[in-house]
């Protein structure tokens, strides 16, 4: 007499076991190189700010980004900040605004002198 489990298909355990040690290797490679990256310390100057809560950056090389501000300072448009740059996993880098540059510090251009 046949049963069920001799009509049912036998499985391949073996390639799902395969399938799934690969995906959680690659995913274990991502998120380890995510963690370990160190923060960039980036510099920038603020082009708007809105009430403590968040500013718009134009940082050093060019790009504008929308950050939160992580300090109880107030700045304003024009002031020279610090940003700190994060990788994240899936997305874009993060951005926080982490302090105001000293004076000091800051590059000012001096005006060209006409001819």
């Amino acid at each position: 007499m046949t049963t069920f489990k001799d009509l049912e298909e036998p499985r391949d355990t073996k390639g799902v076991v395969a399938i799934l040690l690969i995906v959680f290797g690659v995913a274990g490679i991502l998120v380890f190189r995510t963690w370990s990256s160190p923060p960039l310390n980036r510099e920038g100057v603020v082009e708007a700010a809105n009430a403590r809560e968040s500013a718009s950056v134009r940082l050093d090389d060019g790009q504008v980004v929308t950050a939160p501000i992580a300090f109880n300072g107030a700045i304003a448009a024009g002031d020279h900040v610090r940003v700190v740059e994060r990788a994240r996993l899936i997305g874009p880098p993060a951005f926080v605004v982490t302090g105001i540059e000293p004076p000091s510090r800051t590059t000012t251009p001096t005006p060209a002198t006409p001819r």
